[in-house]
């Protein structure tokens, strides 16, 4: 019989189950709520999308389209770990060796009272769309934090795509790096 450490109910040997990043067996439906926290990295580049999500308390990344599965972070992340402020937290986004984070805040829904936070909305929109073509992969990384209202954001570049990122983004957008600094602030 095998304990699930979450749950704590047991499995037989021959029943799936799988294992936490410290090598925990957990049973299947342990496994899921480890996904429910997940961070999610899209990818934009060349008019193309594509998107993962990062369990910490896997240490797996899955792809959103097919759920295929492998062992630690995505390419653009060295690590996605939680961090707790009393009641409340957000998740600590490091980016791998050769990426940088270039912004970082939150983002919410299209309130009023937030108007500030809209460009930021419109220009994630646009990329989705694909009516933006960056000069380099942009990956926006999404993560939960203690308050239900707002987005944790680290928009990830590769590191020497800096200059044409900026170029880029105060020359073929409306969108100036200011404005979607302080939209993220």
């Amino acid at each position: 019989m095998i304990k699930c450490h979450c749950c704590e109910d047991h499995y037989e040997q021959d029943e799936i189950y799988n294992y936490d990043k410290d090598d925990n067996p957990i049973c299947g439906n342990c496994e899921h709520t480890y996904w429910d926290d997940a961070v999610t990295v899209i990818r934009f580049f060349q008019g193309e999308t594509s998107k993962q999500y990062y369990s910490a308390g896997l240490d797996r990344t899955m792809d959103a389209e097919y759920g295929e599965q492998e062992n630690g972070t995505p390419d653009c992340l060295e690590d996605a770990s939680w961090v707790s402020v009393g009641h409340r937290g957000s998740f600590n986004i490091e980016p791998s060796t050769g990426y940088k984070t270039i912004l970082t805040g939150w983002a919410t829904g299209r309130f009023e009272d937030v108007a500030n936070k809209h460009a930021f909305n419109d220009f994630a929109d646009e990329l989705s769309e694909g009516d933006l073509f960056p000069p380099c992969p942009v990956y926006i990384v999404t993560s939960q934090t203690g308050n239900v209202f707002s987005t944790a954001i680290d928009v990830i570049i590769p590191e020497n795509s800096e200059d044409a990122f900026m170029e880029w983004l105060e020359e073929e957008t409306v969108y100036g790096f200011d404005q979607l600094n302080f939209a993220l602030s």
